[in-house]
């Protein structure tokens, strides 16, 4: 592990060991898979099932942040409340709003900032 890996520790969910948590995720609430290679960006209802999948997946990962601050894992571990950011490759107001949602917006003002909000 380099020495900046160490400082900004990150989690690409869905890849790697996490792929099949994913899968199963989608199979548990009945919600379609497919590969990027399935995927016909052109085709409206595949887009549109994609779309509520991604909806229905922020908004489990939103909780997920919520219940990690409430049990105090982070004030306890780093002495202080950190953000956990949950994004895509591009920032954008719907971004900061998940974000907000999720950490409160007192450790975000940055964030938001940059997201343009």
């Amino acid at each position: 592990m380099t020495y900046e890996n160490q400082l900004q520790p990150q989690l690409c969910f869905g890849t790697g060991e996490t792929a099949q948590d994913v899968k199963d995720w989608l199979t548990n609430n009945q919600l379609p898979h497919y590969e990027d290679d399935d995927i016909s960006w052109n085709d409206n209802a595949t887009y549109d099932k994609v779309k509520i999948v991604t909806k229905l997946f922020v908004a489990e990962l939103i909780e997920i942040v919520k219940e990690i601050h409430q049990s105090g894992v982070l004030t306890q571990k780093f002495k202080k409340e950190l953000p956990i950011i949950i994004h895509e490759l591009e920032y954008y107001d719907e971004i900061a709003e998940q974000n907000i949602e999720a950490n409160g917006r007192i450790l975000l003002a940055d964030f938001i900032d940059f997201c343009n909000c």
